[in-house]
């Protein structure tokens, strides 16, 4: 059997087992990039803001992955009905992983901006916040 003969029965066998989105990249294969830029670039300007304690720079961050990259990563989405399968499954994807860890962040975050005191709660908050922004 040739190379190219083996190389198109596997290509066969990949599309039996794996169906590709095609809806999800079509035409906005840009949303993503820019969705993971403000994913990555807001999560280490929090790391460092906090590191510093710049609060400036927190708010900067919290916009950054809140409004740019989870909106993006909304617009990108092909089809609504299948967020939920998704969402569930941190176990096998990637991508619900970060979904994860995009909550986790956004919890510990908002709560430690929003805080009253200087106390144990916002101390929690904000490891959770950081552990949440390491994990983006």
């Amino acid at each position: 059997m040739a190379f190219e003969e083996r190389l198109d029965l596997r290509r066969n066998d990949l599309s039996l087992t794996y169906r590709p989105q095609r809806e999800w990249i079509e035409g906005r294969g840009l949303l993503l990039v820019i969705a993971h830029f403000f994913s990555a670039a807001g999560a280490g300007a929090w790391i460092f803001a906090a590191l510093f304690d710049v609060r400036a720079g927190q708010i900067v961050a919290l916009v950054a992955i809140a409004i740019l990259s989870g909106w993006t990563h909304v617009f990108f989405l092909g089809r609504w009905n299948r967020f939920w399968r998704m969402a569930r499954r941190p176990h096998r994807s990637w991508i619900s992983r970060g979904l994860w860890s995009m909550g986790i962040y956004m919890t510990g975050a908002v709560g430690f901006l929003l805080r009253s005191d200087e106390g144990t709660v916002g101390d929690v908050l904000l490891v959770v916040s950081v552990a949440g922004a390491a994990l983006i």
